[in-house]
């Protein structure tokens, strides 16, 4: 299995957290302005994360 990066694996805390299933909006959301990124930047991530299959 492929490493996450750094912001790859703070994402995946996120998600860990909730537990359930999240939106993106509701990923972007749970980062509280900290992550500095556009909705966009967050798909794109999680596109990659989704090829390394850690979410889908």
């Amino acid at each position: 299995m492929k490493r996450l990066s750094e912001k790859e694996f703070e994402i995946m805390k996120i998600l860990w957290e909730k537990a359930s299933p999240m939106t993106s909006g509701e990923i972007l959301e749970a980062f509280n302005g900290n992550l500095g990124w556009k909705l966009s930047s967050l798909m794109t991530v999680l596109e990659r994360m989704a090829k390394k299959d850690y979410v889908h």
